[in-house]
This record gives C-alpha cells, sequence and structure tokens, in this order.
C-alpha cells in the first residue's frame, strides 16, 4: 500500500515537471521531492524484502523441525514394536528391552525438545509480526527501519531524522520519533533493550 502511494506521487510529479508550468523554485522543489520519494520507495522496498527474508528463515526452520518430529515419532513408533516384539522372545527379553527402553527415552526426549525449538520459533515468528505492526507507522513514514539481525529485531532511526546535517542536536522530528519509539517500547513487558548511536 505505501509502495503504491510512492508509485502515484512518482508518477504525480513527473507529470508536473513534464507540463513546464511551474517557476523554476517549484520545478526544483518539485524534483527534490521526487528524488526523496524515489529514495524512501527503495528504502521501504529494501526493509519488506529484508524483513521477508527473516520470516522466511523461521518458516524454513519450523519446516525443519516439524520433518525431524515427525522422523522422530516414526522412530518411536519402530521401536515401541521392537520392543513389544523383544518382551515376545524369551531369550532376549531383558537385555533388549532394557536397550529399546532407553532408546525409546531418548528419542522421546528429543521429540519433547524439537517440540519445544519449534514453539519457540513460532512465538518469535509471532512477536516478530506484532512489533512490526506496532512500528508500521515509523516505518512508513520512513522515521524507523526495521532489520532481523542474528535472530534479534533491531531498530534503526536514520540519522537524517534524529540530526540536522552537521548538527549534534537532536531535532523536533527526531525528538518525536524517539517519543513513538519509547511509548512503544515501554508496553512491551519482560524485555531487554540495548541502545546504541552515535553522531558524526
Amino acid at each position: 500500500m505505501r509502495i503504491t502511494a510512492i508509485h502515484l506521487t512518482l508518477t504525480a510529479l513527473a507529470l508536473t515537471l513534464a507540463s513546464g508550468c511551474v517557476s523554476q523554485s517549484e520545478h526544483d522543489a518539485l524534483a527534490k521531492e521526487l528524488g526523496e520519494t524515489r529514495a524512501a520507495l527503495v528504502r521501504a522496498e529494501g526493509q519488506s524484502t529484508s524483513l521477508e527474508a527473516a520470516l522466511q528463515q523461521e518458516r524454513v526452520k519450523i519446516k525443519q523441525l516439524e520433518a525431524q518430529i515427525g522422523a522422530l515419532n516414526e522412530q518411536i513408533r519402530v521401536a515401541n514394536a521392537q520392543l513389544l516384539t523383544a518382551d515376545e522372545k524369551l531369550a532376549l527379553t531383558l537385555k533388549d528391552r532394557s536397550r529399546l527402553k532407553a532408546s525409546v527415552d531418548e528419542m522421546k526426549e528429543a521429540l519433547a525438545l524439537a517440540r519445544r525449538q519449534r514453539e519457540l520459533a513460532e512465538a518469535r515468528v509471532g512477536v516478530f509480526k506484532q512489533l512490526l505492526a506496532r512500528f508500521q507507522t515509523l516505518i512508513d513514514t520512513g522515521k524507523l527501519q526495521v532489520k532481523i539481525v542474528d535472530g534479534r529485531m533491531v531498530l534503526v532511526l536514520p540519522s537524517d531524522v534524529l540530526f540536522a546535517s552537521g548538527s549534534t542536536k537532536i531535532s523536533d522530528d527526531g525528538k518525536n520519533s524517539l517519543i513513538e519509539v519509547t511509548k512503544i517500547l515501554t508496553t512491551l513487558e519482560q524485555r531487554e533493550f540495548q541502545v546504541e548511536g552515535h553522531t558524526d
């Protein structure tokens, strides 16, 4: 939806520039706005690609874990069948029962671990989706960029939003962006945040 709006803005700007019925200052302002809109489009498409790739990686992990669970379930079924067969054979009863029981127990532990890993991966994907939804307005306006790095969500406030060029003082837009991000972060319970930043 945001990309469509940017395309419409680009088209409107191009038509206005092509009409030739504007002053030089209006032409320059529209050309600047066109450049900024194109840059915003590139940023939005890059963020979308990055987030989709991260979500796809989590989906792949879930599928792998589900495959492991299926394989472990099959191994447990086979081991249980072998355990029953061993019980029917008098000569191997005690030795095989003990060995197969240990094998079944190990497989049950592995199955429980795989299920837990899948639950954690699904929970992580859910949290990422919820957080993205809460930050969507800031992302759409170009005041915030979101990346997934090593399984963690990284929020980036662009320096041109925080500071005027050549300044070390936080701009009004920067303060407003920080307040909006802070409001959202303070609603998240049992979370730790790391803040990093610098000025040139």
